[in-house]
């Protein structure tokens, strides 16, 4: 077994890499934490070279490996054999692949490279990591934490943990969660945008409800392009003939987001949502030149969409 490790990559897989690969070493390790960024070159050397006074076994987990300001030493020192029952972790955000440093590890020790998740992997690997914190969903809770949390692993996995600690085993229903996950700050965002585009009027009082609890106006109004754009692109792919897996593979997007956006663009022309568009963008224009603030923009924006007789 390989007592020298390269994780590098997305930030929350391979930091999921390293915790497990220490919970699979038979009995529990001392554990050291060192940042290359910050610890002089000598001082992380001695350190490679000294084994455990008291533990049985020792890891040495070294951080930001591709910041250490001499690494020739530190090449040099992994030819030799390392001390007795330690084991040591590089981590990287990058490291090139043509440098003697990394041929040295790749030679002496196991390499692993995470690349970035892409949308259409989230589901998989969101699946995993509720299985393995034992939280149960239902697919439209399932669908909501998908929607509501951004596509951040790092963000997902602690949200993940918090509805760990509060459902003990149990399943959560929709309504727990979306007390739990605070996507927003004063109601759910993605629940105004879909009332605001499906042209409900309870879209006002969400708006409302979310700038009374602090939400950003600029967030909000820039989450709205970014749908209408999302909308024209479906409408566009649809009217071409594009069934909704040939769209989810053009887009990369969820399928379950591709037949819910198909859904809306039934009720909507390819017209109405370019004028939208013009709409926000003579508004953007009008907030750049400081003739409106944001959260006027966005009243003017909502009030077009939902009045027919407007937009």
């Amino acid at each position: 077994m390989s007592r020298l490790y390269l994780f590098s990559g997305e930030p929350t897989l391979r930091r999921r890499a390293i915790r497990q690969l220490i919970a699979g070493l038979p009995e529990a390790p001392q554990v050291t934490q060192l940042d290359a960024e910050e610890t002089r070159p000598r001082d992380l050397l001695q350190a490679l070279q000294t084994a455990p006074l008291f533990a049985e076994r020792s890891i040495i987990w070294v951080k930001n490996i591709e910041k250490l300001s001499e690494p020739e030493p530190l090449t040099r020192r992994l030819a030799q054999p390392l001390p007795p029952l330690v084991t040591v972790i590089f981590e990287a955000e990058k490291l090139d692949r043509r440098g003697r440093f990394y041929k040295a590890l790749a030679h002496q020790g196991q390499v692993q490279d995470f690349p970035p998740v892409e949308r259409r992997e989230l589901p998989g690997l969101v699946k995993q990591m509720l299985a393995e914190q034992g939280v149960r969903l239902s697919p439209e809770g399932f669908r909501y934490l998908l929607e509501v949390v951004s596509p951040d692993l790092g963000r997902l996995e602690r949200e993940i943990a918090k509805l760990a600690l509060y459902s003990e085993g149990r399943s959560l229903s929709l309504a727990e969660l979306e007390g739990l996950l605070f996507a927003d700050k004063g109601g759910n965002v993605f629940q105004f945008i879909d009332a605001l585009l499906e042209r409900r009027p309870e879209a006002l009082g969400r708006l409302q409800a979310l700038l009374d609890g602090g939400e950003d106006p600029n967030k909000l109004f820039f989450l709205i392009v970014g749908q209408v754009r999302a909308l024209l692109t479906v409408s566009s792919l649809a009217a071409a003939g594009l069934s909704a897996e040939e769209i989810t593979t053009r887009t990369r997007q969820f399928s379950w987001l591709i037949r819910k956006r198909l859904q809306q663009v039934k009720k909507l022309s390819q017209q109405k949502l370019v004028n939208w568009l013009l709409l926000l963008q003579s508004e953007d224009a009008c907030l750049k030149r400081g003739e409106r603030d944001p959260a006027e923009a966005l009243l003017v924006v909502a009030l077009a969409i939902l009045l027919p007789a407007v937009c």
